[in-house]
């Protein structure tokens, strides 16, 4: 049976679904361990022995490995590849760009998550349109978070619920230059997508980074928002390509 695995690492927290091993995961929790960050990867040690069975050379962002020689889960978060070959036991639910905020040395707690149920109705919409969807802590507050593929491409998103609405923000695209070419290009994304789109936008993070974002009224107007989400990041996805 799968099971969601929540790492806490100080004001945020990580959620992993694993699909395999699963048992062998859940026997060990909760336990505790200490971040390494290398390259784009963040992994930590493990009680969990699974033996020399490791036969992933190449890594598909968002997924979880276990590195045999360490005992460990590594969760890669950009261009890095493992450093000896590792095994692959689930995914990363959400944005990955959060992994960022760890850092070497970081006490992690990790024990099995489960839903907030204050957020159940969204979940709900989410996992109808075949998301994967945690609700981990974001810089100090529990936050809905989902992703999943979107043909070759991996979609992942938070929300931020408000009394007044619904805002939606992708994992940053890139990050803002205040250049001539990043201009021409953003410019170029605004209005294609503007054409496209009734609650999508290209927009910026509150660190700087280009996104894309949405709003949506109510969870009501979810589907329909989260449908057009969808075809905006695979436009944008065709264009950076």
């Amino acid at each position: 049976m799968d099971v969601l695995i929540e790492v806490l690492a100080n004001k945020y927290s990580y959620v992993i679904y694993v699909d395999r091993y699963a048992d062998e995961f859940r026997k060990y929790l909760p336990f505790r361990s200490r971040a390494h960050v290398w390259k784009e990867e963040v992994y930590f040690e493990t009680p969990i022995v699974l033996g020399n069975r490791a036969d992933t050379y190449l890594i598909e962002l968002g997924e979880v490995y276990y590195w045999p020689p360490g005992k460990a889960l590594c969760l890669f978060y950009g261009f890095s590849e493992p450093y000896t070959p590792v095994l692959r036991i689930g995914y990363i639910v959400g944005p990955l760009h959060y992994l960022r905020e760890v850092s070497e040395g970081t006490e992690l707690e990790v024990r099995e998550h489960s839903i907030d149920s204050r957020f159940s109705r969204y979940v709900e919409v989410l996992k109808e349109l075949g998301y994967y969807v945690a609700t981990p802590i974001i810089d100090g507050a529990t936050t809905v978070v989902a992703s999943k593929g979107l043909g070759f491409n991996r979609v992942a998103f938070t929300l931020y619920i408000e009394e007044y609405g619904i805002h939606i923000e992708s994992e940053p695209l890139f990050r803002y230059e205040q250049n001539l070419s990043t201009i021409k290009l953003l410019r170029m994304l605004k209005n294609s997508v503007k054409a496209l789109s009734r609650y999508t936008r290209i927009d910026l993070d509150e660190m700087g980074n280009v996104c894309i974002t949405a709003v949506a009224e109510s969870a009501d107007q979810l589907n329909t928002v989260i449908r057009e989400f969808e075809k905006i990041w695979s436009f944008v996805g065709s264009v950076l390509s």
